[in-house]
């Protein structure tokens, strides 16, 4: 059943493909000549392997005379043209499906922008609390993080050290900060805007950027004291 229904084409036209992408991906660090022998390796002995792997999961699921049926239409004209005419569907349909993906990113992280935008404009007030005292976040990849604000002053603490930072509140809700030197100077002349879009008690969600660029960094605060 396997040959008839051009499995061994299948093979083929998804191995192209997967060699392609993955060329695109390492084409400064692998040779072609790398390429071209595993292609052949893969050809000689992958397709074999697969049909071993896969003839149980066919009888698991298809009756004898269901594959027969298979086998049937398999063999008529149309089944052999969908055979000769697999490979090109199958590299145009993965064609179609990058670029599908790729609006359909593009769409995705321009409603994201905008509600970042929108987030980043709100204009609170009564969030002098926060201004002084102490703080935790944790950070995307688990980290905690214990901030100490008084005055002007910020200072970060995590497992691996500490980061001073200096603040300067633009309005009751919005701040610019930059982080300092062992020296206490200034170590970017670009601050990090701030801007608390939400308040939930002892606690506040903000969203952050550099003042020249459009990348957002949304996160959370809560006043331990």
């Amino acid at each position: 059943m396997m040959n008839v229904i051009g499995s061994s084409q299948r093979f083929d036209a998804i191995l192209e493909n997967l060699i392609e992408m993955q060329k695109e991906n390492y084409k400064e660090i692998i040779s072609e000549d790398y390429w071209h022998i595993l292609k052949n390796e893969v050809r000689k002995n992958g397709f074999n392997d697969l049909v071993e792997i896969l003839i149980p999961i066919y009888k698991k699921h298809l009756t004898e005379s269901e594959i027969d049926s298979i086998i049937e239409f398999y063999e008529s004209e149309a089944g052999q043209k969908m055979v000769s005419k697999f490979p090109l569907i199958s590299k145009e349909s993965m064609q179609a499906g990058v670029e599908w993906g790729a609006k359909l990113n593009d769409k995705i992280s321009e409603k994201i922008n905008s509600e970042n935008e929108f987030k980043f404009n709100i204009k609170l007030e009564a969030c002098g609390s926060f201004k002084e005292g102490k703080f935790s976040y944790q950070l995307p990849d688990g980290t905690l993080v214990s901030i100490k604000r008084k005055g002007n002053k910020q200072i970060e603490t995590t497992k691996v050290g500490e980061i001073t930072s200096r603040i300067e509140w633009l309005s009751d809700c919005r701040y610019n900060i930059w982080e300092l030197d062992e020296n206490n100077e200034k170590v970017t002349t670009e601050p990090i805007q701030v801007n608390i879009y939400e308040i939930d008690g002892n606690s506040y969600k903000f969203i952050a950027k550099m003042q020249s660029d459009d990348f957002y960094s949304l996160g959370q605060l809560e006043m331990v004291e």
